[in-house]
């Protein structure tokens, strides 16, 4: 089983948004997507979603190297308009996005910064947002997390043991998820970035997901996304990401010192406007 990605981010400078095209030009990890103005990563697919994230990390800090001089967003838009996505890509099968829909995507929309997420789910990102490859499929719902390292190997992290659940647990397959009944109800709710929609289905899933056989393997990634819906905390995308790429180490040894109050202080977060009680 492996995971991959083809991340998307902006190059910003005096506030507009620069071509990617015309900035890393025959560049091969790291390049544009079909849109000339949005840059992608192109990592390494790894049997492990740590390696994977150790390889974003690398790329990321070879664009602060090589492409000095331009702000890097992430996140839904970058706070811009454009629409970003963080497509990641698996062995299984195009069927499964509806598994991801419930475990990964409900959860995911109370980290995301509102009302960047609706503005993307106007074009991409529905519930849903999957297509085959020659390797498997692509989830495609999410947006670009590469807006902070935390969230970047708890994302990738999720998705390795939702997808290695899938293979193993055929109790999970016969789970009647949420848009049997009501699919296009709830895929509206989600383009509209309505938490308070979707609150009552949280504690089952977060409870769901903490019996998957690979939760204790990844427990510290993947809580780490748990504690920023515990706390109500988004990410904050109208920021340049490098910085926080480049403080990864040290703000892991802050943060395992005192994972609450490092995430209620991190500047890159803000506040959501969620009315959850876990």
């Amino acid at each position: 089983m492996k995971i991959g990605s083809d991340p998307e981010f902006l190059f910003i400078k005096d506030k507009q948004v620069q071509y990617a095209h015309d900035i890393v030009k025959n560049a091969v990890r790291i390049g544009c997507d079909g849109c000339d103005h949005i840059g992608e990563l192109r990592p390494i697919a790894s049997i492990d979603p740590l390696k994977h994230f150790e390889d974003i990390r690398k790329l990321i800090l070879r664009i602060d190297q090589k492409y000095n001089g331009y702000q890097i967003r992430a996140g839904s838009t970058g706070g811009m308009k454009e629409s970003l996505g963080g497509h990641i890509h698996l062995d299984g099968k195009e069927d499964y996005c509806k598994y991801f829909d419930y475990y990964f995507s409900i959860p995911y929309l109370f980290i995301e910064e509102y009302p960047f997420n609706k503005g993307r789910r106007e074009n991409y990102g529905i519930l849903g947002d999957c297509k085959s490859n020659r390797h498997g499929w692509e989830f495609r719902t999410p947006p670009s997390w590469l807006v902070d390292p935390f969230i970047c190997r708890g994302t990738l992290c999720l998705a390795f043991t939702l997808e290695n659940e899938i293979n193993i647990n055929e109790e999970l397959k016969s789970i009647d998820t949420i848009k049997k009944n009501n699919k296009y109800e709830v895929i509206d709710h989600h383009g509209d970035g309505d938490t308070k929609f979707f609150s009552k289905y949280l504690k089952d899933i977060l409870k769901r997901i903490r019996n998957m056989e690979m939760y204790k393997d990844f427990k510290e990634e993947i809580d780490f996304i748990f504690k920023m819906i515990g706390l109500k905390r988004t990410w904050n995308e109208k920021f340049n990401i490098i910085n926080i790429w480049k403080n990864y180490e040290e703000d892991l040894k802050q943060y395992n010192m005192d994972s609450k109050n490092f995430i209620l202080t991190r500047k890159r977060y803000k506040e959501s406007q969620s009315n959850l009680s876990l």
